[in-house]
Formats: C-alpha cells, structure tokens, sequence
C-alpha cells in the first residue's frame, strides 16, 4: 500500500526554491509512519528531514484549523508566512482558516507558475 507517491517533476522545483524557503511535510499518518518514513518515503524524507509532521502528534488531522497552527507553531513559523500545498481542497481550505496561505495542487506546471508568482522559486 502507498499512501504518498512523489511526483518527480513536482520534486525537481524543489531545488530551486529561494534558500531562505524552508520545507516541512504534514500528513495524516500516524507516528510509526512518522519513525519510519526515511524508509518508506526516502525522496518526501529527504526533503522534510526533522520537519516531517504527522497529524497524531497534533491530536487533530487535516483539514482541522487547528493542525495548521500547531504545526507551523512547533517550527517556530508564524501561519501567516506558511504556504501549505496539497491536492484536497478540502485541506487547502482548513489552512486557510488557519490563517496560512494555500495552494491547491493540481499539476507541477500550476504549482511551478504559483511559486513564482509568489517569489518564491529561483528562474532557471
């Protein structure tokens, strides 16, 4: 069973992010997926290293307000300079209760052109 399958085009913008633009993943998994994900996941556990969050450390998952404020909070990250990424607009919405801004992935070529307009990936 894979629950998290890494889009290779999404995870080659990655390396052009601004080197101010810090990356963190937060799923709904519980925390044997969190002491495993190097594992399970090596390209989403390289990206997040010690900034990979599972909902159970929360107490509440996604799309609840709440885990987007307790996650960012324990990176020492204000919500208002978080950008949160996912495919269900469902969760992107609970974000943006949250005070986060959010992205609703639907393809790397979208995401690419929202990061730039935010400034937030380095041209080519």
């Amino acid at each position: 069973m894979v629950a998290v399958i890494p889009i290779a085009a999404t995870m080659a913008l990655l390396p052009r992010l601004r080197p101010d633009v810090v990356s963190a993943v937060l799923t709904n998994n519980n925390l044997l997926v969190k002491q495993h994900l190097a594992a399970l996941y090596p390209e989403v556990a390289a990206l997040a290293g010690d900034r990979a969050c599972v909902s159970a450390e929360f107490g509440v998952r996604k799309p609840d307000p709440a885990v987007f404020r307790r996650c960012p909070a324990r990176m020492g990250v204000a919500a208002e300079a978080t950008l949160f990424v996912d495919d269900s607009p469902d969760n992107v919405a609970g974000a943006r209760a949250a005070g986060l801004h959010g992205h609703d992935y639907v393809s790397p070529a979208v995401f690419e052109q929202d990061l730039c307009e935010r400034g937030l990936l380095m041209p080519r």
